[in-house]
């Protein structure tokens, strides 16, 4: 075997290890369990204690990557609500996946709440989480008093 084979094998391990540890994390948040212990995520992981920490620097750093391959998955959820058609239509879309996503991802969402005063990446990453929220809220809103706006001047030249 060479030496580059070797380091592969050992590369492809420690991505497993580490994705293992990840996926543990999530699934023990999405299960309720708001601030699982190290040797907790280790358990499910099926790893030894000691991989948490070889993989990860501390348990922020755990959590950071979790919630970045959180992003991820939730991210594939968004739908694009349309910017014409009916508001309720474009409200019950908006909504819909909202309550989608909550329901898929609630509690982990929850843990990284828990989470954010004790680690500035976090807090920032749920700043612009909220941030975007409120843009598409915004820009929902926005259509539909144009919309609303235009429907009166129609209304006022009819008279």
């Amino acid at each position: 075997m060479t030496t580059a084979a070797v380091t592969d094998g050992r590369n492809a391990r420690s991505r497993r290890t580490r994705h293992a540890v990840v996926d543990a994390l999530l699934a023990l948040l999405r299960e309720g369990n708001p601030r699982p212990t190290a040797r907790e995520i280790a358990a499910r992981a099926e790893v030894s204690l000691r991989s948490v920490y070889v993989h990860f620097d501390d348990l922020d750093d755990l959590f950071l990557t979790a919630a970045r391959r959180h992003f991820v998955l939730v991210s594939g959820l968004f739908v694009e609500v349309p910017d014409t058609g009916p508001l309720r239509v474009r409200a019950e879309t908006w909504m819909r996946m909202n309550s989608r996503i909550f329901e898929e991802f609630g509690p982990v969402h929850r843990a990284a709440v828990l989470q954010e005063p004790f680690s500035p990446t976090l807090a920032r990453m749920l700043v612009a989480a909220r941030a975007g929220s409120r843009a598409e809220i915004e820009r929902i809103k926005a259509r539909a008093e144009s919309e609303r706006d235009l429907l009166r001047q129609r209304v006022r030249c009819a008279h």
